[in-house]
């Protein structure tokens, strides 16, 4: 198969996988061009600016995959949340049947110096609740 500047794509099939370095370019630019790199650059700028949009595009990759991540842990924590409700049967009678927890509001901590905010948040909550039950406010 012959690419659009009439090279030959890049075949494997001598076991060795040599390939032209010129073919190889041809071939690779469509993939550079869509992570963003100018073609202008691609073709007559610096070898190492290709390298760094790989890499800009490999950090893209794993934010992306962290941001996927993050949203399956909020809805895993909003189903839980309706869980016990969602699995009583409608027609329950009495109004025996369980209301929803509340739903967590809480950001999910994602760096260090968030996790010890929220850690020394949660301390003085359950200080504050001690203080009030000791009080004679609660219990």
């Amino acid at each position: 198969m012959r690419g659009r500047y009439g090279a030959k794509k890049p075949e494997h099939d001598d076991g060795i996988g040599i390939v032209s370095s010129s073919d190889l370019l041809i071939f690779s630019a469509a993939y550079y061009i869509s992570i963003g790199m100018p073609r202008e650059e691609y073709w007559h700028g610096d070898l190492f600016a290709a390298y760094d949009y790989l890499e800009a595009e490999k950090i893209r990759q794993h934010r992306k995959n962290q941001e996927m991540m993050l949203q399956g842990v909020y809805v895993y924590r909003a189903i839980g949340a309706y869980a016990a409700w969602l699995g009583t049967p409608l027609g329950v009678k009495n109004g025996n049947r369980p209301k929803p927890e509340p739903y967590d509001t809480e950001l999910i901590p994602l760096t260090e110096e968030d996790a010890k905010k929220l850690e020394e948040r949660q301390e003085a909550d359950r200080l504050e609740k001690t203080r009030q039950y000791f009080s004679g406010g609660g219990g």
